[in-house]
C-alpha cells in the first residue's frame, strides 16, 4: 500500500480477509432498522422519520465511479476477480479521461499549495486503478505531483458470487428459475436479494460495509481538514450517498437505478462532490 505524509497521513493496515462475501447472521429487517431504514414493499428501503448517518463526516469527500466496463454495458453481475468483462472499455477510458480533465481544470491551482490536505483512494480491482491514472496523468501533467492512490479494500464493490457473468435474463436462460427471479428483484428495489447458493452479497450486505467504512474514513481523517478522493465502485458509491443523505428527495431505488432507459444520475469516469470540501488560506478563491 501506498502512504501520504503530512496532516492527512495515516497507516493502512489489510483487513484479515479482503473478500466482501455476504457476512450478515442477523436478519435483514434487524440490519436495516440498525442503520436507520424502514423496511417497504419489495424490500425496498426508506428512512425512518428520525435517521442519522452512520458518521457526522467532517472531511470533504468526493468519488468518482470508474469508467465503463463490458460487465456495465451489458448489464452483468460481478464479483471480485477482475475478468476480462470487468476492464475498461475504450468508452470508458475515455470518459475517465474527460473527467481527469474537468477535475484538473477545476482543482489542479489549489491543490499544488496544499498537496498534504488531499488524500487519494482507490480499490485493488484493476477497473478502479485504470481510471485513477488517467486522473492521477493529468494532475502530474498540470504539475501537481500527487502520490500514487491508496489501495483500500475497505471500498470494494458488492461481490455478487454466482451470477457473476449473467444477466437477469442470463440467469433464466441457464435454467436457474429462483435466481433470476431473486436477480430481477434486486434489479428493481430489493435491498435483500443475492445468490440463492449464499456466494454473494446483497445491497444490504454493501450497505453495512459502507456505513463501517465512513466510520473509519472519519477516524482516519475527520480532525485534518482533509479532501478525500475516491476512485470506486458505482453501487459502493450510492450505498454512501444513501447513507450520507446526499440525495434526500432520491428514494433509494432511484439512488441505485441501473435502468438501460437511462435515469440515473451516476456519470461514470466524473467526480461527485458527497460532502462539502474543505477550502485552505491559498485556495480561497478556487471553486469549490
Amino acid at each position: 500500500f501506498s502512504f501520504i505524509s503530512g496532516p492527512c497521513s495515516l497507516k493502512l493496515r489489510q483487513p484479515a480477509s479482503s473478500g466482501a462475501v455476504g457476512f450478515m447472521a442477523e436478519e435483514p429487517r434487524d440490519v436495516a432498522a440498525a442503520l436507520g431504514f424502514d423496511v417497504e414493499e419489495g424490500d425496498a428501503l426508506a428512512y425512518k422519520a428520525d435517521y442519522t448517518p452512520p458518521t457526522a463526516l467532517s472531511c470533504g469527500l468526493i468519488m468518482v465511479p470508474h469508467g465503463k466496463t463490458q460487465s456495465n454495458n451489458e448489464h452483468l453481475f460481478q464479483d471480485h476477480s477482475d475478468s476480462a468483462l470487468s476492464q475498461l472499455l475504450p468508452e470508458g477510458v475515455e470518459m475517465a479521461r474527460r473527467g481527469a480533465a474537468e477535475f484538473v481544470q477545476q482543482y489542479a491551482e489549489s491543490m499544488k499549495g496544499n498537496l498534504d490536505t488531499w488524500v487519494l483512494y482507490r480499490t485493488p480491482l484493476s477497473r478502479t486503478t485504470t481510471t485513477a491514472d488517467c486522473y492521477v496523468a493529468a494532475l502530474r501533467e498540470a504539475g501537481v505531483e500527487v502520490p500514487d492512490p491508496i489501495v483500500d479494500p475497505l471500498l470494494l464493490e458488492i461481490n455478487q458470487g454466482s451470477w457473476a457473468g449473467l444477466s437477469v435474463d442470463g440467469l433464466a436462460a441457464a435454467g436457474r428459475e429462483q435466481d433470476a427471479v431473486l436477480a430481477r428483484a434486486y434489479r428493481d428495489a430489493s435491498f435483500f436479494a443475492k445468490a440463492t447458493d449464499g456466494s454473494g452479497e446483497s445491497k444490504l450486505d454493501v450497505l453495512r460495509r459502507s456505513a463501517d467504512w465512513l466510520r473509519v474514513l472519519e477516524a482516519r481523517h475527520g480532525s485534518a481538514k482533509c479532501n478525500v478522493l475516491v476512485f470506486g465502485h458505482g453501487t459502493f458509491q450510492n450505498c454512501v450517498e444513501l447513507l450520507l443523505k446526499c440525495y434526500p428527495d432520491k428514494s433509494a431505488a432511484d439512488i441505485f437505478n441501473r435502468n438501460p432507459s437511462g435515469g440515473s444520475h451516476l456519470r461514470r469516469g466524473e467526480v461527485h462532490i458527497l460532502t462539502p470540501l474543505h477550502v485552505h488560506a491559498s485556495d480561497a478563491d478556487a471553486k469549490l
